[in-house]
């Protein structure tokens, strides 16, 4: 079960669920059970004859010590190699040295590790008939899981490779089942399906995800309803966040773009002079400093009223234009962005960063006349992807391959466009995720047995809070957004930052504001 609503008593809310690629015993046919008890039984045995042997070798070294057993001291330590090697002792024992020497109890010892080690020897020989039957047996059962439509479509997404070992190792087992019933294809094969039995991942074809209803008197803690199923292809998030971020530096869109004070901005007073912290862009959150000038004050201040890139060298320019110094006001637009104080966006929320809104924010803003050329190209690039993200999901497992290559010839030709290089072209992972979804009613649960489970689960959440340092501020965020930050205030005061922004690319010393020494966060 994937989600649980939140009240202990809504049992009328929908929950979501999500069912397993492949049923519990779908792995029984491949199992070797005869096989294993033996092999744990041999197991058992050597363990117990290597103590056993330490324990005779350790009689027999002090017997060989003592003043009888000199004439036959050679035959002992002959009789004592034997024992530490597992060699057969029934001929060596007879022949060591007479059965007083020896002694009646050391003399049984012996005898009952010698036939110990027979009985282990008779285990083995019958592991050895056994087994290559009980191999076979599960090769085949194995093999027909390959089989499965819903299966095989989720082994070829998840790894193409593993898919086409294990059909050319299945047709060997047709041809000739027996001549190399297990090789590394075959135990990759289980594996992929112990974990469609057991652990089902949510975004991909081992498992289908869907809404289930509660109910009672089921008889059973859930009940299967709807057999229908879909396919959906979704891209996946970091090559288009990284062409979103690539786009939204391009001057053809530095018009729609919005442009913004990075919110993690922060005044910090200190006795060598004031200094502006911020957390520099990516997942490294490395914190950056920059001395409070009043120049970059004023840029700070001119960025929240101008809401884009473009507005922002208008009002650095001045009202004349200030053409002599517009190379060095976009130089320092440029360092600043780089640095991360300031952030150009598409203004798109990050959870619905998609090929498709992406695409749509592309054509709504693409310039219609001049420099439209490289954002142009770009955008026919993602419709081409959006087309194959909308198109029907793949029949034959084989296809993933297809898909994946033209989704990363397309995401590679966007990125070319864009400039980006080598690994930041396509990024980590994979091109796209391949979702099984269930049509309908998924499944009906029984309220009475998960109400001690809904129990404990809504203890979570309260056992977790003392060691959640961000809860108060995702509270607040739940709540409702800041004022000063809320898009399209307009407004150009903040809480921590002065209300002047005079124009041109250096802004004069004496128009500085110094922030109140709170530590707040700039906004």
């Amino acid at each position: 079960m994937a989600a649980l609503p939140t009240g202990r008593d809504s049992w009328s809310e929908q929950v979501g669920v999500r069912v397993a690629g492949l049923p519990a015993d779908a792995l029984d046919g491949s199992r070797i059970p005869l096989s294993t008890a033996l092999a744990l039984r041999i197991t058992a045995a050597d363990r117990e004859l290597a103590t056993d042997a330490e324990g005779i070798c350790a009689e027999l070294y002090a017997l060989v010590a003592t003043a009888p057993a000199q004439p036959f001291k050679p035959a002992l330590i002959g009789l004592r190699r034997a024992v530490h090697r597992g060699a057969r002792l029934s001929s060596l024992l007879d022949r060591a040295a007479p059965a007083e020497v020896i002694g009646a109890e050391l003399t049984a010892r012996i005898r009952r590790h010698t036939a110990l080690r027979q009985a282990r020897e008779q285990l083995f020989a019958r592991l050895e008939r056994e087994l290559p039957e009980e191999v076979r047996s599960a090769s085949t059962a194995l093999a027909g899981l390959a089989e499965d439509p819903l299966f095989a479509r989720g082994l070829g997404y998840a790894s193409p490779d593993l898919y086409d070992d294990v059909v050319r190792w299945a047709g060997r087992e047709r041809v000739g089942p027996g001549r190399r019933p297990l090789d590394s294809a075959a135990v990759r094969l289980a594996k992929y399906a112990a974990r469609a039995v057991a652990k089902p991942s949510p975004l991909t074809t081992f498992a289908a995800s869907g809404l289930g209803v509660w109910g009672k008197g089921l008889g059973a803690a859930a009940v299967l309803d709807s057999t229908g199923r879909a396919e959906v292809l979704e891209a996946g998030l970091p090559w288009p966040a990284r062409i979103a971020a690539a786009l939204a530096q391009l001057p053809e869109l530095d018009r729609s773009a919005r442009l913004r004070v990075n919110p993690f901005t922060t005044l910090v007073p200190s006795a060598d002079g004031d200094h502006w912290l911020f957390t520099a862009p990516g997942p490294a959150g490395e914190v950056r400093a920059l001395p409070a000038t009043a120049a970059l004050a004023a840029v700070l201040e001119a960025a929240r009223e101008a809401g884009s890139p473009a507005a922002l060298r208008a009002l650095l320019r001045g009202p004349d234009g200030n053409t002599a110094g517009a190379g060095r006001t976009d130089a320092v637009l440029v360092q600043l962005l780089r640095l991360g104080i300031l952030e150009s966006r598409l203004g798109l929320p990050d959870q619905r960063l998609d090929v498709a809104s992406l695409s749509e924010w592309l054509e709504a803003h693409l310039p219609r006349q001049g420099r439209a050329e490289r954002p142009a190209r770009v955008l026919d690039e993602l419709r081409a992807i959006r087309s194959r993200m909308d198109a029907p999901g793949p029949v034959e497992p084989a296809a993933h391959r297809d898909i994946t290559a033209e989704l990363r010839t397309r995401t590679a030709g966007a990125a070319q466009r864009l400039g980006l290089t080598g690994a930041d072209r396509t990024g980590p992972g994979p091109a796209y995720f391949h979702n099984t979804v269930v049509t309908g009613n998924a499944a009906t649960l029984d309220a009475d047995r998960w109400r001690e489970v809904r129990a404990d689960l809504a203890l979570v959440p309260c056992l977790l809070a003392p060691f959640d340092t961000l809860g108060r501020g995702r509270d607040a965020l739940l709540r409702g957004p800041w004022p000063s930050t809320a898009p399209g205030s307009g407004s150009r005061s903040s809480p921590c930052c002065g209300t002047s922004a005079p124009g041109g690319a250096t802004p004069p010393r004496t128009s500085r504001t110094r922030a109140p020494r709170s530590g707040r966060r700039c906004c």
